[in-house]
């Protein structure tokens, strides 16, 4: 989940901003003033690992190319069954 915020500093005019995925930033990061309210929440695409099992919200909006956890570039197929019927001859 990220964030939409605004700063509330009369001083300057600082535009809206978000803020990194599950963080709630404290201070406005262009005068660095504290007086800052959440403005909206921005509820991010979820996605499931399928070799791991792991959830996670996206970052920047984009598909993810590797598993944050097993950094598995597959996260998005599911596991082939192994085939019983291939047998190794020697």
């Amino acid at each position: 989940m990220q964030y939409l915020m605004q700063c509330l500093n009369p001083k300057k005019q600082c535009s809206t901003w978000t803020s990194r995925p599950n963080k709630v930033p404290v201070a406005c990061p262009g005068c660095r003033s504290r007086k800052v309210k959440v403005v909206a929440t921005i509820e991010g695409k979820k996605y499931h690992c399928e070799r791991c099992s792991n959830d996670w919200d996206a970052y920047k909006g984009k598909k993810p190319k590797v598993c944050p956890r097993c950094h598995s570039p597959y996260w998005d197929t599911p596991r082939r069954e192994k085939r019983e019927d291939a047998k190794v001859t020697n």
